[in-house]
């Protein structure tokens, strides 16, 4: 059977699965007119709260109208890139949104994919767009044409604060200069400015105290931007430093600056919003560190007296 590529267009709303979970399972047909009434309030559910209620069906006709909203503003007039459906950007932060998913004319950051509200990766892979169908994509973005951006204004916001009874939506690259939190690790879960999540410590740094990533003054209290760590609490450092030392280092050599502590620090650092790819250290790319196992393979004396030669000298230890 040939297979049809997916086509961006009108459709009808259906119910959103969480995987094989029965309790997310959809038992009605594609022809369903309302969506599910507590489908908001699933995704609370998942991602740690409930939803206000947000129970309105979409019609066709609003699907038709929201997606031309949406694409006024998905690719600039000498864009070379196409924009992200849900965060409506050609060009973001990939420490932020991550890398750039396209099939069959989709087009999404992973992150803004991951952290939208009443969107599921499928265990199939291979399924949609890495796993997340288009049909749920396409009701992101008609849902998000109605919802305001809490740190822009603009409309298109698709992450919902995780809080329950908590009604504010933003743009995952909104996310930091809103002082948003978004926990980059299963469930994903994202806070608005008021319902951030805050270090549980009980200190201030001392005058003077300097990040140990940048050797910049530091501010006086803990605060979003300034971070502590937990485990000897007297490391004080800038979000943005203690992120670039994360994306650097990866979850396997991530630790304190200053103590070492690589256990509740880096729990810590989730909590707060910190990104740690599970990964290797960017400074093993490419072996960069490969010609510290080479020896050396000849022998450099002015005149050497081996009667096999230089080469053969080190050829046999």
């Amino acid at each position: 059977m040939k297979e049809e590529p997916y086509i961006l267009g009108p459709i009808k709303p259906v119910k959103v699965t969480w995987q094989e979970d029965p309790r997310f399972q959809d038992s009605s047909s594609e022809s369903d007119d309302e969506p599910e009434p507590s489908e908001i309030g699933k995704d609370r559910e998942i991602r740690g709260g409930r939803a206000p209620g947000e129970d309105r069906g979409v019609s066709a006709q609003g699907l038709i109208a929201d997606r031309k909203m949406a694409e006024g503003k998905q690719e600039a007039p000498d864009a070379k890139e196409p924009a992200c459906l849900l965060c409506r950007r050609a060009e973001a932060d990939p420490d932020i949104c991550g890398d750039k998913w396209e099939k069959h004319g989709l087009c999404a950051h992973v992150f803004c994919l991951k952290f939208a509200s009443l969107i599921f990766q499928q265990d199939n892979g291979r399924m949609g767009l890495k796993g997340f169908r288009p049909r749920d994509i396409q009701l992101a973005v008609s849902r998000a044409a109605q919802q305001h951006c809490c740190v822009c204004g603009e409309t298109g916001a698709t992450i919902m604060c995780c809080q329950e009874d908590c009604d504010r939506w933003f743009h995952l690259p909104c996310a930091k200069e809103g002082h948003c939190v978004t926990k980059y690790i299963t469930p994903y879960r994202s806070y608005c400015p008021e319902h951030s999540p805050e270090q549980d410590v009980t200190v201030i740094p001392e005058p003077g105290t300097e990040c140990p990533i940048c050797m910049e003054p530091v501010e006086e209290r803990k605060s979003y931007t300034t971070l502590v760590c937990p485990a000897c609490k007297r490391a004080w450092f800038h979000r943005d430093c203690i992120q670039g030392q994360a994306l650097r280092a990866g979850a396997l050599y991530f630790q304190c600056p200053l103590c070492r502590d690589d256990d509740e620090f880096s729990v810590q650092m989730f909590i707060m919003g910190i990104r740690i790819p599970f990964r290797e250290p960017t400074w093993e790319d490419n072996d960069a560190f490969a010609e510290l196992g080479d020896r050396h393979s000849r022998c450099n004396a002015r005149k050497c007296l081996y009667p096999g030669g230089r080469e053969e000298a080190e050829e046999e230890g």
